[in-house]
């Protein structure tokens, strides 16, 4: 059970980043549901021959909390006389799928490293569409014209910097083969160090190639942020720091245009702060909000 069980789980997993949304190949929903169906037949069978499932109380626990707290907020939400089908549940429905920790927990199965592989994958497709978008402007327009693809490409312009952006809708997750290959480059050496360093390369550029704020300093911070949480070598996080340093240094003018108040995707966040301090001054709305999938108005974009 367990094997077909992996599989399973993997292409959930791989749908999920290249097919976020569901709308390219329609079958996230059923690779879910997939998933459960051979969980509790599988479940059945060893019930069945007088086998023990065990699951520890604490994971039941912290699946209520983080399924009871939004499904609250969206029956709020239906009793204030919204739309349930449109609004609500679709916000709520991603929330379903942290039910999958009992699969694991039960199973026993650890995804990580292949979860690692396929966000790596996603990266090696990011440079490849990169440099198509160098030289095939017509294969870049066709992918365009797909409305339901799950990326963007153009540019972003900032500091008065066009930045290239290839940003897959999931791109913020190659934080995580970022973080476990540049944990495995310090603990390893020879070829093995070499092959991480290249991985760490490809994902910190496909991040990087997201082109959001969020994407660009992320990729450089993460591989930092974990040599110095795990070195215990201080000359060698003075080499790191002096980089960066110099780093900084050589970009200043970029990372604070990045940040200025003024500058027009910045200043539309900024407005939205505002947005919300108006919205939260009602206590009620403070306390309670509004209902999980509802909407206010804001300054800049309307509802």
């Amino acid at each position: 059970m367990n094997k077909l069980l992996r599989i399973a789980l993997i292409l959930l997993i791989s749908v999920c980043v290249f097919d976020p949304e569901g709308l390219l190949l329609g079958i996230k929903n059923i690779m879910f549901v997939l998933v459960w169906i051979i969980f509790l037949t599988g479940i059945s069978a060893e019930i069945a021959n007088n086998k023990k499932v065990y699951i520890r109380t604490s994971v039941i626990m912290y699946l209520l909390i983080f399924i009871l707290v939004p499904f609250t907020s969206m029956v709020y939400y239906i009793f204030i006389g919204n739309d349930f089908v449109d609004n609500g549940y679709i916000y709520f429905k991603p929330y379903l799928f942290l039910t999958l920790i009992i699969v694991l927990y039960v199973s026993k199965i650890d995804l990580i490293k292949e979860t690692v592989i396929i966000l790596t994958l996603l990266s090696i497709l990011t440079i490849i569409i990169f440099i198509i978008s160098i030289y095939g402007d017509n294969l870049i327009q066709s992918i365009h014209s797909i409305s339901y693809l799950p990326i963007n490409i153009g540019t972003r312009l900032h500091s008065g910097v066009n930045f290239p952006l290839i940003h897959f809708f999931t791109s913020p997750l190659i934080i995580f083969p970022i973080g476990y290959f540049s944990f495995i480059f310090m603990y390893s050496k020879g070829k093995k160090r070499l092959s991480m360093g290249l991985l760490i390369a490809i994902n910190m550029v496909a991040m990087f190639l997201g082109g959001t704020r969020n994407n660009i300093i992320v990729s450089i911070m993460t591989p930092i942020i974990i040599v110095y949480w795990y070195n215990k070598k201080k000359t060698n996080l003075l080499v790191i720091f002096a980089i960066l340093f110099v780093a900084i240094v050589g970009f200043w003018d970029i990372l604070v245009g990045m940040l200025d108040i003024k500058e027009t995707s910045n200043s539309i966040k900024f407005s939205y702060l505002l947005d919300y301090l108006n919205l939260y001054s009602d206590s009620k709305v403070l306390l309670w909000g509004q209902g999980l999938g509802s909407s206010f108005s804001t300054k800049h974009s309307g509802y």
